[in-house]
């Protein structure tokens, strides 16, 4: 059966970014059954192999093979299983090797507290699973792009001709090759005097592991820079986004930007969303094209929903309001609210970067949401499963992303009053959600298997393997051929491909289901005893 989730392959082929293959245990396997009894009937065909179950909780089993097989003929066989889910070589523990070598890194408590660490022991070469060069627009004033650890992730638009007065790509915007001045309307000239939009900046996206300085949340992003001062250049920023995704979207990739989400450490403290219509208003058209938002909240010590702020208060699901948190996983001197305020972020005496390229510890919300930001383009990675729906339902894809990353972070008790979810941010957490989506994917091949094929339950259990997500028919003929059942069935991005069907009404002696996808027809047969 083929390996299923969207990084258990990746990890079949490359064990780690670190890892060799002098840590996998010969002939050893550990293996996923779809159920108790499988896992019994494949030891009895394999009465050559030891099984061992991993636990009463799950149905991991560690599976060794003869010495004198060759490691070909066992993957062979466990590919060839229709009872194994996934498998992957039994390796042998190794100390963690995924610190980047940068030498302030060690600075950087909030990236280990949030669990950048170990998801950087995976993939970090900024392109999805269909090869999309992942962007991340990034509002802000004064950015010093030319500094070494920040120039290599600013995104550059290459269908235009920088300084030629023209707009080469037709998208409206002249001269946007190094983003968009939303300040002004016009050309891509950021301010570089300034420290907040470069500390920003650096926490999205400082080039890691290149032994220089610092790392950001996600090391290899590509960074849409957008310089703005007022609520007009917000509004033009977004819409910036909004044309940069949708011509994406509409091309196939050809033109645009592939912007996953977008971050804000702006804002209107003590304001309500009455009071900003427009900028509201355009959280949700964000949405639409597939970019989920992150902002910070205010920095006064207030309960928001008294207090006002926006855009924390603008109420649109594809915006996550963040908060501070300190060393101890307790707020930090900043807004809060039940029921406005998402999650907490360590952003409390962090290392950044500053103005010509100089480090520097500073605190506050607006250093709290960027990591968020970064963290999310870094989980579009890892998941063909969800990069396909990204393309086919934008707009859903980015609320499962924060649904992946609101599941996958960290309960603290000391949280409960001041966020929605009671949690502070945790990437690590966010990527087991991603790989727990992958264990259904999309098969090259449609196929129905049976389980068990000699019926003396009350139950069949069907695993549906389709070409795509949709709506397939199942029907349940007896031995003449008369019509028993039909029932229809759909399965969609996060639903599971596992059916069960009560066999109580089903006749004894031999009975046929059949699968009915599109122009697809599959029969098998069971016996009802």
């Amino acid at each position: 059966m083929k390996v299923i989730a969207c990084f258990i392959t990746f990890f079949l082929m490359t064990f780690g970014l670190n890892a060799g293959n002098n840590h996998k245990i010969p002939h050893q396997y550990i293996v996923e059954f779809s159920f108790t009894a499988d896992a019994a009937m494949w030891r009895l065909q394999h009465q050559e192999a030891q099984l061992e179950r991993l636990g009463e909780i799950l149905n991991y089993y560690l599976v060794i093979f003869p010495e004198s097989y060759h490691s070909s003929i066992e993957t062979n066989i466990l590919k060839e299983s229709h009872s194994v889910i996934s498998y992957s070589p039994n390796q042998v523990l190794r100390a963690r090797g995924c610190k980047p070598n940068d030498p302030e890194f060690h600075k950087q408590w909030n990236m280990s507290y949030m669990g950048f660490e170990d998801a950087w022991c995976y993939d970090q070469n900024g392109i999805s699973p269909l090869g999309d060069t992942i962007a991340l627009g990034l509002i802000d004033f004064g950015f010093d792009y030319r500094c070494e650890d920040l120039n290599e992730n600013i995104y550059r638009n290459y269908k235009e001709i920088p300084a030629n007065n023209l707009d080469d790509d037709q998208n409206g915007y002249i001269d946007d090759y190094l983003g968009f001045n939303a300040r002004s309307g016009v050309g891509d000239a950021h301010d570089t005097t300034e420290n907040h939009g470069t500390n920003c900046l650096s926490l999205i996206g400082a080039k890691g592991n290149n032994n220089f300085q610092m790392t950001g949340a996600n090391a290899s992003v590509k960074v849409v820079l957008c310089s703005a001062r007022d609520e007009a250049g917000l509004v033009r920023a977004y819409s910036y986004f909004i044309k940069m995704r949708t011509d994406y979207n509409n091309s196939g990739g050809q033109k645009g930007a592939y912007i996953v989400a977008s971050s804000l450490s702006l804002g209107f403290d003590g304001d309500m969303p009455s009071e900003h219509v427009p900028l509201c208003a355009i959280y949700d058209k964000l949405g639409e094209v597939g970019i989920l938002n992150v902002s910070a909240v205010t920095n006064e010590n207030e309960n928001i929903d008294t207090y006002g702020d926006v855009p924390s208060l603008c109420p649109s699901d594809f915006l996550i309001a963040v908060t501070n948190s300190d060393r101890n996983d307790h707020k930090a001197e900043a807004g809060y609210s039940q029921n406005n305020v998402d999650i907490a972020a360590s952003g409390e005496e962090v290392l950044v970067i500053g103005r010509r390229g100089e480090l520097q510890t500073s605190s506050g919300c607006s250093l709290s949401a960027p990591q968020v930001a970064g963290g999310i383009a870094y989980l579009n990675q890892f998941c063909e499963r969800f990069n396909l729906l990204s393309k086919s339902d934008p707009s859903k894809a980015a609320l499962l992303m924060k649904k992946f990353l609101f599941d996958g972070s960290k309960s603290i008790s000391a949280l409960r009053e001041y966020t929605v979810t009671g949690k502070r941010f945790d990437i690590y957490g966010g990527f087991i959600e991603v790989n727990n989506y992958g264990a259904l994917s999309i098969y090259k091949e449609a196929d129905l298997v049976l389980w068990p094929n000699l019926v003396h339950e009350d139950e069949i259990k069907l695993d549906v393997h389709l070409t795509r997500y949709g709506n397939f028919t199942i029907k349940i003929y007896d031995l003449t051929g008369r019509l028993v059942q039909t029932t229809e069935h759909s399965i969609e991005p996060g639903s599971v491909s596992f059916l069960k069907l009560p066999t109580a009404n089903f006749p004894y002696g031999l009975n046929f289901i059949q699968l009915i996808f599109d122009k697809t027809l599959i029969t098998r047969q069971f016996i009802k005893i």
